[in-house]
C-alpha cells in the first residue's frame, strides 16, 4: 500500500534537497492545520457563542492535554511494534471523530469531548511522523532535521487559526459547527493522501537501547520546557480573545506572523543547532520569551503585539529543537522514540495546566497580570538552564 522502504544509506547529504523529508513536512502541515483551526475557533465560540469565561477556555486546553497524556505512553509502545503509517492512520481516525463531535453537538460538552479526541490524535500523529524524521537523520544532523521538520507545527499554527477566525467572521453563531466540518474535510483528505507519503527509515528500536515508557533523563529538560513555553502557550491560547480586549477584532495576522516567522527562522538557521553550544541557544530562546511576555503585558494596541511576536518568533524558533537535542544527549541509553514521547509529555503538560491557570488569572485580574506571571516563569527557566549538565561534561544521567 505504501511506498517502498529504502535504506538509511540513501539519505542525501543536503537535507534541504531531501524530497522525502519535505513530503513529511507537507503532510504534517496539513495535519496540524486542523489543530490550528481549534486554536482560534474554540476560544471565540466559548467566549462569544456559549458565554463562558477565560477559565473555561483554559479548561479546554487541559482536556486536550488529558487526551494527549493518555495516549503518549501508548504511542511509545505502538511506534516500536507497528508501521509508522498505521500509527498516523489511527491519529487521523481520532481526528475525524474530533471534528464530527462539535459538528453534531456544537455545545460545551461536545467541545470538551472533541478536545480529548483531538489530543489523542495529535499525540499519535506527532510521534509517528517525528520518529520517521529522527530515524532518517544522521547523528550529526539531528538538530537540523528536527528544525526543518517542526516547521509543520508552526505552519499549522499560522494557517489554522486564520481558517478558524474567518469561519467565525462568516458564521459567528455557528463557528464550532463549521470548524468541526473543516476538520472532518481535512481528515478525509489526509486519509487519502497517507498512502502517497514516501518513507525511508531504518528500524527505530535498537536492541542495545533501553525500552521504557518514560526516559528519566528527559525530566530536567522537560521542566525547562514547561517554564519557557509559558509565553507561547498564553499567547496562542488566548490571542483571539485577548486581541478583542485591546480593540483588535481580527487576530489572524498575529497567528500568521508567528507561524511564518518561526518557519522562516528554522529553515534559514537549521544548521545552527548542530554547530552552536546548545545552552547558548536556550539562553537566547528563554530571554526572548521573557521579553515577549513583558511587551504583551503592556500592550494596548496592535503595534506592541507585533513587536512582541518578533521576540516570540526568536524564542520558539530556537527553543524546541535545542531542548530535543539536550534530551537526546542526556538519554543516550534510550531509543529515540522513548525520548521524543517522554518530552512530549511536558509539551502536553504545558498546554494542559498552563491555560487553565492563566485563564483564571485573566478572568479574575487581567491579561497584563497574566503575562507578567508568565515572564516570571521564563526567568526561572534561565537558572535551570545554567545548572543543566550534558554528557559532554558529565554522565548523561546527572542533573
Amino acid at each position: 500500500m505504501y511506498s517502498k522502504v529504502k535504506t538509511i544509506d540513501e539519505l542525501p547529504l543536503n537535507l534541504y534537497k531531501d524530497k522525502i523529508l519535505w513530503h513529511q513536512v507537507l503532510y504534517g502541515t496539513l495535519f496540524f492545520v486542523t489543530s490550528g483551526i481549534w486554536v482560534s475557533a474554540v476560544p471565540l465560540g466559548i467566549k462569544y457563542n456559549l458565554g463562558h469565561s477565560e477559565t473555561i477556555i483554559g479548561i479546554t486546553g487541559l482536556i486536550f492535554a488529558l487526551g494527549a497524556w493518555s495516549s503518549r505512553f501508548v504511542s511509545n509502545a505502538l511506534v516500536k511494534k507497528y508501521s509508522k503509517h498505521e500509527i498516523i492512520f489511527c491519529g487521523l481516525v481520532l481526528m475525524l471523530i474530533a471534528g464530527l463531535i462539535p459538528f453534531v453537538f456544537p455545545n460545551l460538552a461536545g467541545i470538551l469531548i472533541s478536545r480529548v479526541f483531538n489530543g489523542l490524535a495529535d499525540s499519535l500523529a506527532y510521534i509517528g511522523l517525528s520518529t520517521l524524521v529522527v530515524a532518517n537523520s544522521r547523528e550529526e544532523e539531528q538538530g537540523k532535521a528536527l528544525s526543518l521538520y517542526t516547521i509543520c507545527l508552526y505552519l499549522g499554527v499560522g494557517i489554522g487559526p486564520i481558517i478558524g477566525e474567518q469561519i467565525y467572521r462568516i458564521f459567528p453563531h455557528d463557528v464550532l459547527h463549521y470548524s468541526g466540518l473543516a476538520v472532518v474535510v481535512i481528515a478525509l483528505l489526509l486519509m487519502y493522501l497517507l498512502r502517497f507519503i514516501s518513507t525511508r527509515y531504518r528500524t527505530h528500536h535498537e536492541a542495545t537501547k533501553k525500552s521504557s515508557v518514560f526516559a528519566k533523563p528527559v525530566l530536567y529538560p522537560g521542566l525547562i520546557f514547561m517554564l519557557g513555553m509559558g509565553t507561547y502557550v498564553g499567547f496562542v491560547q488566548f490571542a483571539s480573545v485577548f486581541s478583542r480586549h485591546i480593540g483588535v477584532n481580527d487576530s489572524s495576522m498575529f497567528y500568521l506572523m508567528l507561524g511564518l516567522g518561526v518557519v522562516t527562522l528554522r529553515t534559514l538557521c537549521s544548521s545552527l543547532f548542530d554547530r552552536v553550544n546548545v545552552k547558548i541557544i536556550l539562553y537566547i530562546a528563554i530571554f526572548s520569551s521573557f521579553t515577549a511576555s513583558m511587551i504583551f503585558s503592556a500592550a494596548n494596541s496592535a503595534l506592541p503585539i507585533y513587536i512582541g511576536i518578533v521576540f516570540l518568533i526568536i524564542s520558539n524558533g530556537m527553543f524546541y529543537p535545542a531542548l530535543v537535542l539536550c534530551a537526546l544527549r542526556r538519554s543516550t541509553d534510550y531509543d529515540k522514540s522513548t525520548i521524543l514521547g517522554s518530552l512530549g509529555v511536558f509539551f502536553d503538560t504545558a498546554f494542559g495546566i498552563l491555560p487553565i491557570f492563566l485563564g483564571y488569572i485573566a478572568s479574575q485580574l487581567n491579561y497584563s497580570k497574566m503575562f507578567i506571571i508568565v515572564s516570571g516563569c521564563s526567568f526561572i527557566g534561565v537558572f535551570l538552564v545554567a545548572y543543566m549538565k550534558l554528557p559532554k561534561d558529565v554522565d548523561a544521567f546527572e542533573v
